[in-house]
């Protein structure tokens, strides 16, 4: 899953609002404030992309916080002493570059 297509697509989904859609609720708050009665009888429909999207939130919320079974992993290592430190890796991370492959 691309975690950043994901957040764009939220940011547009929920974040994002067009100019029409902050006009329009401008002019709605208006005749609030002139005494209009509210409309009654709206409804919502939510498209097919956003079911999925609200689907796929779902999933992740329920996903653990930690990866257990890496923590576990690390444990053992340093346990073991067979846990080693890639300087390069970390370094590189800190860069904000990509480690390379296989390193």
């Amino acid at each position: 899953m691309n975690v950043d297509r994901l957040r764009n697509d939220l940011i547009r989904l929920y974040g994002g609002r067009s100019s029409s859609a902050r006009e329009a609720g401008a002019a709605g708050a208006g005749r609030a404030e002139q005494g209009a009665a509210p409309t009654r009888g709206d409804s919502v429909s939510l498209s097919p992309q956003l079911r999925e999207l609200r689907r796929i939130l779902h999933v992740i919320r329920r996903l653990p916080d930690v990866r257990e079974e890496r923590v576990a992993q690390l444990r053992q290592q340093i346990a073991d002493g067979t846990y080693r430190i890639n300087d390069e890796q970390i370094a590189r991370a800190l860069a904000g570059g990509r480690p390379r492959p296989g390193a």
